[in-house]
């Protein structure tokens, strides 16, 4: 897997804790083509989350190769170093859009790459901030300032995002990115954010190659 990435844009980046971002990368790949032939040879699977609540994933997962290469692009947007945490990819039918839920990985470093290519514009993956309390990333700064802001303490605040993790309306969306075929999104893991479900099968569902840094 060679990498070509053009087209940097900044989709996010927090005031409070400037190792929080969210980049959209186009033509990610040189030639995206043999992974996503490769992903559609693959046998996928069901299998739980923690950050899912120990429910099953949104959709239906493989394993998928890791290269040193997405290491060095998201260490280059981010300024982060690390190692390899997993690398998956994933089939996102319509038939699972009620399991997603509004949720942030952690101190990682996430990279999302599309791979449909006849699926221009379809909504892929969205950033949001909590209303009431005001989160949108699980880092210390932003914690401090919902905890001053509410007077509540955090472990009040984490039941309630816990609690509004299926409550759209509960939150606004602060970035978004559509779906194109090779375009890659590079993030902080603690922003909260969530993918969408589309299409059925193989041949049409939405697929996203994913790895992360931590």
């Amino acid at each position: 897997m060679h990498l070509a990435p053009k087209q940097v844009s900044t989709l996010f980046r927090l005031p409070s804790d400037p190792r929080v971002v969210a980049f959209q990368v186009d033509d990610f790949f040189v030639d995206p083509d043999p992974l996503a032939a490769f992903a559609r040879a693959r046998v996928f699977h069901d299998l739980r989350f923690d950050r899912y609540g120990g429910d099953m994933y949104p959709g239906h997962l493989t394993e998928g190769p890791a290269h040193p290469s997405i290491f060095a692009v998201a260490s280059a947007l981010t300024g982060a170093r690390g190692a390899q945490a997993e690398t998956y990819f994933h089939l996102c039918p319509a038939t699972r859009r009620h399991q997603q839920r509004i949720h942030q990985d952690g101190e990682v470093v996430s990279v999302i790459v599309c791979l449909n290519e006849q699926n221009d514009g379809a909504p892929g993956t969205a950033f949001y901030r909590h209303k009431r309390t005001g989160l949108v990333a699980r880092v210390e700064p932003e914690v401090k300032a919902a905890v001053a802001r509410t007077g509540q303490a955090q472990e009040i605040l984490w039941a309630e995002l816990e609690a509004d993790r299926q409550r759209t309306e509960a939150w606004e969306q602060v970035a978004a990115v559509a779906t194109r075929y090779n375009r890659a999104v590079v993030f902080h893991g603690a922003l909260y954010h969530q993918g969408d479900n589309w299409g059925e099968g193989l041949d049409d569902a939405r697929l996203i190659y994913t790895t992360a840094m931590a």
